[in-house]
């Protein structure tokens, strides 16, 4: 017992001290009404569960909170160094971190409601579906917006490493299975002439490009699915193909820009937010690019991207720091 001081107080005391103002807390209690779970979010709560704990469902549920976390230290942390190199991007970070932690917090509570229900009706598991796609797209928009806001001010660099081409890709595809089954859809990884056993470069922006590649597709296709095609000639080269609503050709300029918009609705690629403009900045920094090979209403897209082949003599981390930004935009 906590004589004068529930739940609630406790975490407001929490998030008011400097030391503690990052530590993940998730609420538990007997209480599951809308008026708690909201009071929970407004002072900080990272999430939200009821009693009986499921505590098989506890485990995976703590691991996001956790990753979550690491995501808002990374964004802190991130904000101290771009208030250091640019003024103007003082207030970013602050903002990002506000207007973007409540949904995915939130999103992450409903959803654990949601999963204790017995005997799940049709309705329900649909919405559970679209909660988990929701709360991915929310995941990948703010890890876009933190990489861009680096570039911006400068902070980007390469970390080149030994690096497996065919693990990478078969990794990142492997995260979207459950994504693509969702809906239906397939997902195809197929290879082409030899590909080389390691090369060096940045594996993790690697795997960005072809995560907010695959992403897009997905998001845009309604049936049929998706075709990763993998070759090398010179240059690592990694198609992405779907069966998709396709790009009109009044939107296919100004595709690549950060959130460019069409006038046409949400079906179509105009409004693709900020993930292809990382996505062709990083490939850029890698030697190679990312562009639109061929689209059009109806008919699918595909995208390629490509990278530098450089074989890869040791396995020993370089770091690569863009001097000239210009030349890769």
């Amino acid at each position: 017992n906590m004589p004068k001081l529930d739940g609630f107080g406790l975490l407001r005391h929490i998030r008011q001290h400097p030391r503690t103002v990052d530590l993940p807390v998730i609420i538990s209690t007997g209480y599951d009404d809308r008026t708690s779970i909201e009071e929970a979010y407004r002072l900080g709560a990272s999430s939200f569960v009821t009693k009986p704990i499921n505590w098989a469902q506890f485990g995976y549920h703590a691991q996001f909170v956790i990753r979550n976390g690491e995501i808002e230290r990374d964004l802190r942390r991130a904000e101290a160094e771009a208030v250091a190199a640019s003024k103007m991007k003082n207030g970013l970070f602050r903002i990002l971190s506000h207007e973007l932690k409540t949904p995915l917090n939130t999103v992450l509570g409903y959803a654990q409601l949601l999963s204790g229900l017995e005997n799940l009706p049709v309705a329900a598991q649909d919405y559970i579906a679209t909660i988990q796609t929701q709360e991915t797209n929310l995941l990948y928009l703010l890890n876009d917006v933190l990489e861009y806001s680096k570039y911006e001010t400068g902070q980007t660099v390469a970390v080149l490493s030994e690096t497996s081409v065919r693990k990478l890709v078969e990794d990142v595809t492997r995260s979207f299975i459950d994504s693509f089954s969702r809906k239906m859809l397939s997902l195809t990884v197929e290879y082409k002439n030899d590909i080389p056993e390691a090369i060096l470069s940045d594996p993790g922006k690697i795997a960005q490009v072809l995560s907010n590649l695959l992403g897009n597709a997905l998001k845009y296709t309604r049936k049929g699915g998706v075709t990763v095609t993998v070759s090398c000639d010179k240059l690592i080269t990694i198609d992405i193909e779907d069966t998709g609503v396709g790009i009109p050709d009044d939107e296919k300029d100004g595709l690549f820009e950060v959130f460019s918009k069409s006038g046409a609705g949400p079906e179509h690629h105009g409004n693709v937010g900020i993930g292809l403009a990382v996505a062709r900045i990083f490939a850029r920094m890698l030697g190679g690019d990312v562009v639109l090979i061929r689209s059009s209403s109806g008919n699918g897209s595909l995208f390629r991207c490509t990278f530098e082949a450089n074989p890869a003599e040791s396995s020993k981390k370089q770091t690569q720091q863009i001097i000239d930004y210009s030349s890769i935009k």
